[in-house]
């Protein structure tokens, strides 16, 4: 459902709420225009902020200090250099509009100080998470019988499996695949346990191909890892999974959809370098106004260990105020886990081919103790978005927590398509994350005058 610490999950995130994604790397800032906003202080001493475009944008504006007026930036090349006076509390915005993509025009604005980065990649993100390609038939054969506890098989590919569980721990399968190149995960399966596990890497998918399992042996055995869940003292409804994700992108569940609390191992001598497991916790609250809130706790690993989630008992929910220029409040001192903050807003409304979002990234740093947050008016400037009068709006806030950089949060914000309330963040190898979302909390826009742009306010 924002993607590279901390989502997307999930977008990224999408998705699961705040799933994550494959660890990212920023791309070494290049030549850039200078700019200062209309009206901001750009006497010294400063600090010099670079932000490299992933994707060009449509438009693009910048803000200094808390309270600065905001400005339009024409960009020369793919990177913007931004010199922040340390006057003006070191604090900074950039905004953006990517180009519309399945429909969807998304616009980003990033408020954070140079404590928070002083480099970061801002890049634009799809609206789904769907895996191109033409599906085919497929079939093949499987021996699981070296795996003593195993009664069954399962094989994923891509986002999932392919034709579910087959029984019996010899046999073929047939199912539907995506053509093209990609990995397989093999699992050999204990009813709904992983039991043992092969990574099959870059096959051919084509149509009506033949892919065999190689036999498993007792050395591709599981080990089974405890998920241990946090106290709860209104006993809410709760979840937790653990994907394994290969470098290749497959995505395979192999944690218990039953209870929830432990998962299968895939053996460390079918790791290869970008694998990684993704490990998540889920506690909703259906709430009358709000819809569901949510507590979501995250771990991206490379070895397979117990987990143990980290999220407050009984947590206060953010809240949304709606407006021409909504505001949003936050309650970071629920927040259980130690590590960087961050807030989030997304507004969303419309639908394809016309449909727009706004996706907010506010640092704790920029709040600087303030609990609010009003949306400025970028409308004034070509190009950015704002919803009409009259429009239904779906918005949500997050609080988040994590052991990252939050330059690695900044570098790949994506929007979240699935309703959650979280935006995905793709976690880097060894963090966490702790989010408290609320539920799309939808109103009516009302009118706002379209002059230049405005003031962001630090808080309301």
């Amino acid at each position: 459902m924002l993607a590279a610490c901390g989502g997307g999950g999930g977008g990224g995130g999408g998705s699961i709420p705040g799933g994550g994604g494959a660890p990212t790397t920023s791309s070494p800032p290049s030549s850039g225009p200078t700019t200062s906003p209309t009206g901001a202080p750009t006497t010294s001493p400063s600090i010099e902020v670079t932000i490299t475009f992933a994707t060009q944008p449509q438009a693009v504006a910048t803000q200094l200090g808390p309270s600065g007026a905001w400005g339009a930036v024409t960009l020369s090349g793919s990177t913007l250099t931004l010199l922040v006076p340390v006057a003006t509390s070191n604090a900074y915005g950039v905004a953006y509009v990517c180009p519309a993509n399945n429909g969807t025009t998304q616009e980003y604005i990033i408020e954070a100080t140079t404590l928070d980065a002083t480099s970061f990649t801002a890049s634009c993100a799809s609206t789904a998470v769907t895996q191109s390609g033409t599906a085919v038939d497929i079939q093949g054969t499987y021996d699981v019988e070296a795996i003593t506890s195993a009664n069954g098989f399962k094989l994923d590919q891509g986002n999932g499996p392919i034709n579910g569980l087959f029984s019996g721990t010899v046999g073929t399968y047939t199912g539907v695949a995506t053509a093209g190149t990609d990995d397989f995960v093999a699992l050999a399966m204990d009813g709904f346990d992983v039991a043992g596990a092969l990574v099959l890497r870059g096959q051919s998918v084509t149509s009506g191909a033949t892919i065999d399992i190689p036999t498993f042996t007792a050395d591709d055995a599981s080990t089974t890892e405890s998920i241990s869940f946090p106290s709860d003292p209104d006993q809410l409804p709760e979840i937790a999974t653990v994907t394994y994700v290969t470098a290749g992108g497959t995505r395979a569940v192999i944690s218990d959809p039953d209870t929830f609390n432990s998962y299968g191992s895939i053996p460390s001598s079918q790791y290869e370098s970008g694998d990684y497991y993704d490990g998540a916790f889920y506690r909703w609250k259906v709430t009358t106004t709000s819809g569901t809130d949510y507590v979501i706790w995250e771990q991206i690993f490379t070895s397979a260990v117990p987990l143990t989630a980290n999220v407050p008992g009984t947590p206060s929910f953010g809240s949304v105020t709606a407006g021409a220029l909504p505001s949003f409040t936050y309650d970071n001192a629920d927040l259980a886990s130690a590590g960087n903050v961050y807030d989030t807003a997304v507004l969303s409304w419309g639908t394809t081919p016309t449909a727009s979002s706004i996706s907010v990234f506010v640092s704790a740093n920029w709040l600087d103790g303030e609990t609010s947050y009003t949306l400025g008016n970028l409308s004034g400037l070509s190009g950015f978005l704002i919803p009409s009068s009259g429009e239904s709006v779906g918005a949500q806030t997050s609080s988040n927590a994590v052991t990252c950089a939050l330059s690695d949060v900044m570098s790949g914000l994506v929007v979240d398509v699935a309703g959650t309330g979280v935006d995905e963040v793709q976690l880097p190898v060894g963090a966490t994350r702790e989010t408290i979302a609320n539920g799309d909390v939808n109103y009516t826009a009302s009118s706002l005058g379209r002059g230049s742009a405005q003031t962001r306010h630090h808080g309301t």
